[in-house]
């Protein structure tokens, strides 16, 4: 019965994976400095709302157990693909498993279910489900970010693969509907930032994630009082980031002065980010459009353009 089900999950994944490559060669309608208040008129219709929004440094690490209450692992890791704002999968590690050695377990977010009141993550699954899921040893990171394995990795766990579609005629064009770079959190919080002229704008401190909607809301950065507001934190939207050629950093398409004019916080007085408004209006800053509901018109004014285009080889950012 499990070679039978192994069958039909690698067949089914290598079915989806040919419709996602023909669906990457469709055009993409979205142009940089485009207007966007039609596109925020899709994603109102779509009825996508801001989630409980969290740090990822308070999910990793936290014990995941099923409904019924027993222990299956903890979060290891979040595996995010930055440039479109996704959490692409959450590894868990686990282990004692009729002696075994530990293995890490990537589950879509779409499965996970995190009670505000709890203190551990809820999957609906029992030990021999986990022990039967695709898994990977400690040292076979890459593997966990190939589009084939994730799209395994959805299918068994009952969870829609959200890159196999690229356009969907009833939502309209939807940009994050690819698998990019998959990158580790663990990695990226600490890593530099940089402009295009190479000027540091600081470090990542912590990414604020949306589990249940498998988003990666915003990045955090630390200024080290760069643009002379002190020791301060701001808010830029993921979309706003690519890598570098090197992948060394990111960086960040903004010169110094606009970064200095964004909103900034103090580290012990963090804004409210489960507020629709609030977080629309870091997006608006970095003009890059909601993925979730938010009324625009009140928060950004009618103007608001979408991000300017990712495909340019000139600011040696491009990526697959």
């Amino acid at each position: 019965m499990k070679r039978n089900l192994n069958f039909i999950i690698g067949a089914s994944a290598a079915s989806l994976m040919a419709f996602s490559s023909l669906a990457q060669e469709a055009p993409n309608t979205k142009s940089g400095g485009t207007e966007i208040t039609q596109e925020h008129s899709t994603n109102a219709m779509r009825g996508v709302s801001l989630g409980r929004v969290e740090k990822a440094s308070t999910l990793i690490g936290m014990e995941v157990r099923n409904y019924e209450g027993q222990k299956l692992g903890k979060v290891d890791e979040l595996g995010v693909d930055l440039e479109t704002g996704r959490i692409v999968q959450v590894v868990l590690s686990t282990g004692g498993f009729l002696r075994m050695s530990v293995l890490l377990v990537p589950v879509p977010p779409g499965a996970l279910f995190h009670d505000a009141a709890k203190k551990f993550i809820q999957l609906k699954a029992d030990k021999a489900k986990l022990r039967a899921a695709p898994s990977y040893g400690m040292s076979n990171w890459a593997e966990l970010g190939r589009s084939n394995q994730v799209a395994e990795v959805y299918l068994y766990h009952g969870q829609r693969l959200y890159f196999a579609e690229r356009y969907q005629p009833e939502l309209g064009p939807d940009p994050t509907a690819r698998l990019g770079y998959v990158q580790r959190t663990t990695k990226l919080i600490g890593a530099s930032v940089k402009n295009v002229q190479k000027e540091t704008l600081g470090q990542v401190e912590n990414l604020m994630v949306d589990l249940s909607a498998g988003r990666v809301v915003a990045v955090i950065l630390s200024s080290g009082g760069v643009f002379g507001v002190g020791e301060a934190l701001c808010a830029v939207p993921s979309a706003a980031f690519q890598f570098n050629s090197e992948e060394t950093y990111l960086q960040l398409d903004v010169s110094k002065e606009v970064m200095s004019k964004a909103p900034h916080f103090k580290p012990n007085a963090w804004p409210n980010f489960g507020d629709p408004s609030y977080v629309a209006g870091v997006y608006h800053t970095y003009l890059v459009e909601p993925y979730f509901t938010a009324d625009l018109t009140t928060v950004m004014g009618p103007t608001v353009r979408n991000a300017p285009s990712r495909t340019s080889d000139a600011r040696g950012l491009a990526r697959p």
